[in-house]
């Protein structure tokens, strides 16, 4: 069932909105990350030789699910919040005029069947409260149709910004 979920998602993309089309994006998405992960973690495990240091291989096998399964929610639950990473760039020669300009960049927002308004929203209130000289929109904002998620990306027509919003598709 995990290696068919992400298909369902492709199915669903492509259907018109039916009752279950959340739940099965929902579903194939977190069996994408829960499937990145398990390969990544028993290639670990191999590469280190973890059987070879003694460990019984249920417990590697165990480990290798727990882990997976944990840095799963941790994702999901990471992704689900907007969060501010403040960057400072040092260029020489900058005109005095320019020091301390400000440039909020967002990317990757991904709206789409899992995430909506409601954290575009809450991503335009964080950047508006930057107080942005620029703002920088560099793509992958959403995954679906205009027609299906116009009003999810709505609140990005709120950004505020001294000299402009720009923005990159992805």
């Amino acid at each position: 069932m995990l290696a068919l979920a992400p298909f369902g998602v492709l199915l669903a993309m492509r259907a018109r909105a039916m009752p279950l089309t959340t739940a099965v994006h929902w579903v194939g998405f977190t069996a994408i990350g829960l499937s990145s992960l398990l390969i990544v973690l028993v290639l670990a495990a191999d590469l280190l030789w973890v059987r070879a240091w003694g460990v019984d291989a249920r417990m590697v096998s165990a480990g290798i699910v727990g882990g997976a399964v944990l840095l799963t929610a941790a994702g999901t639950w990471g992704a689900r919040r907007p969060r501010v990473v403040r960057v400072t760039v040092p260029i020489a020669g900058l005109p005095a005029g320019l020091e301390g300009f400000r440039i909020v960049q967002l990317s990757d927002l991904h709206v789409g069947a899992t995430i909506g308004h409601p954290f575009v929203r809450a991503v335009v209130d964080a950047a508006n409260e930057l107080d942005a000289d620029v703002i920088a929109l560099t793509g992958d904002v959403a995954d679906g149709s205009v027609a299906t998620l116009s009003a999810a990306v709505a609140p990005l027509a709120d950004l505020r910004a001294r000299y402009g919003k720009f923005f990159v598709s992805g």
